[in-house]
């Protein structure tokens, strides 16, 4: 993208003024903005997306439990069949009869959403596994993985869920990010190298949001924003 095509562009969709262009991390869309001279800030929730996959990435036993649970997902996914009969072990098993979740990519919240439900069905996937073998159990100490990863996780996601609802603004980014920090500082389980997730989250989460508090239309948003003028920022 050059800067005669971003401009083009602004004059066909009829911006007199362009004030912040949002855009992804990308190094195709950081090049553009500079080449067209835009002002632009970076997606904060895209950022979130990278640093959250970054801590999964992290340890080998979170990518060999998730590859499982994906796997299992999509069997439940692809058979009818395979549907009905965990539907009956549900049943008599006295457990949810909920469907089980598949993991999608672009939203990092989605394999939570995956942990959370193989958790609450973990007695049932047993079950199934055992009758049928099409499917991979977990052993007790990878579902204990699960339970502490999922506990980690599920504060975070409610920080992201804050930072992306329609009522988000600039103004979030500075105040959830120090939230954020606070809670990868927490002691948590050290089981399963959760401890080191948490570490390579907070050690990512640091350098991508190192200048935020030196940017100066973030500092501004937050400082005029009456929601945060009894919170106490770096910013002036």
């Amino acid at each position: 993208m050059g800067a005669s095509t971003s401009t083009t562009i602004i004059e066909i969709i009829c911006i007199d003024k362009s004030i912040l262009v949002l855009r992804d991390g990308g190094a195709n869309m950081v090049k553009g903005m500079r080449l067209a001279e835009l002002p632009d800030l970076s997606c904060t929730a895209h950022t979130l997306q990278l640093i959250i996959n970054e801590g999964l990435s992290s340890q080998r036993a979170v990518l060999d439990i998730i590859a499982i649970l994906k796997s299992c997902a999509t069997h439940f996914g692809h058979s009818v069949l395979a549907k009905q009969r965990l539907r009956t072990i549900q049943e008599e098993l006295g457990v949810q009869k909920h469907n089980i979740i598949q993991a999608i990519p672009t939203h990092w919240n989605s394999t939570l959403h995956m942990l959370q439900r193989m958790y609450e069905q973990r007695r049932a996937l047993n079950v199934y596994a055992g009758e049928h073998g099409h499917i991979s159990c977990l052993s007790a100490t990878q579902w204990d993985i699960v339970c502490n990863l999922t506990d980690t996780l599920v504060p975070i996601e409610d920080v992201t869920m804050e930072m992306s609802n329609s009522g988000s603004s600039a103004a979030c980014i500075i105040p959830r990010v120090s939230v954020l920090k606070l809670m990868l500082q927490e002691e948590g389980p050290s089981s399963g190298g959760i401890k080191t997730l948490c570490k390579t989250m907070l050690d990512s989460l640091t350098k991508r949001f190192s200048k935020t508090e030196e940017t100066k239309i973030i500092g501004l948003a937050t400082f005029l924003d009456p929601r945060y003028k009894a919170c106490a920022c770096l910013c002036v």
